[in-house]
């Protein structure tokens, strides 16, 4: 609860917008996730076909030229 709270207020903080959804790292969720999120005001979104873009770059300068 804490890591989605946190970083709900870490995202306002920056951009002065709540976020209203939530990518689960590696997808894992769970009811007691799915009822923070809801709580919190954010809908949970997963995806349905990996890209697998990560497994081509080499390093994160590589990624932020994308």
């Amino acid at each position: 609860m804490r890591d989605i709270v946190r970083g709900a207020d870490s995202i306002a903080n920056a951009t002065g917008t709540r976020p209203t959804c939530l990518r689960p790292p590696w997808g894992r969720t769970n009811g007691r996730i799915r009822r923070i999120a809801g709580e919190a005001g954010e809908a949970i979104v997963l995806w349905t076909v990996d890209s697998a873009d990560y497994a081509h770059q080499s390093g994160a300068g590589s990624i932020a030229n994308v």
